[in-house]
């Protein structure tokens, strides 16, 4: 993928400069973005003092409760913050509309782009799950990490290929070192 690590690095600089941060995942939600959204959330929190970040969606399915319970996110943290769009293709997919009135949209997912223009984006089908991406963002900008945010990128990977068995897995989905604790 062309200038990957750059938009990555992108991506979290973006993040970098708001305080607010809602996560926004897909209708009917899976393992794949409760887990990168709950990684995200995780991530930002280690890595970052003093920031807000929520996660709107539909409700939590109840064999994910363990890692996420479903939250209402105000009308007003909405408008007054950058959005954070996982695991969802295009804007329709969306579980929570108001995604629109956020300040920007920066979107992470591993399916083929349909359509919809996005302020900073990386997708397409080069990953078996999201998950996976979120630890290219460990990796290449050498973020600290808890053990939640490994637990929820395992729940995204593994979920998202029925156990390795779809999505053509490669190499990169399981790096030894990513299970390395610091």
């Amino acid at each position: 993928m062309e200038n990957y690590t750059e938009t990555i690095r992108e991506i979290w600089g973006e993040i970098s400069k708001h305080n607010k941060i809602t996560i926004f995942t897909h209708k009917n939600p899976d393992g794949d973005t409760l887990g990168t959204a709950v990684a995200f959330k995780e991530l930002i929190n280690q890595n970052f003092e003093n920031k807000e970040i929520k996660i709107a969606g539909a409700k939590v399915p109840k064999n994910f409760t363990w890692m996420i319970e479903h939250q209402e996110v105000e009308d007003e943290f909405v408008e007054d913050s950058i959005a954070l769009l996982v695991d969802t293709s295009n804007l329709l997919r969306t579980a929570d509309l108001r995604i629109i009135k956020t300040k920007k949209i920066l979107k992470v997912d591993h399916h083929h782009p349909e359509g919809d223009r996005w302020e900073m984006v990386i997708d397409g089908d080069d990953w078996a799950a999201t998950g996976e991406i979120v630890y290219d963002f460990i990796k290449e900008l050498n973020l600290k990490f808890n053990k939640e945010a490994l637990e929820a990128i395992f729940v995204a990977i593994w979920t998202d290929t029925s156990g390795l068995q779809e999505r053509e897995p490669s190499e990169h989905t399981f790096e030894p070192r990513f299970f390395r604790w610091r």
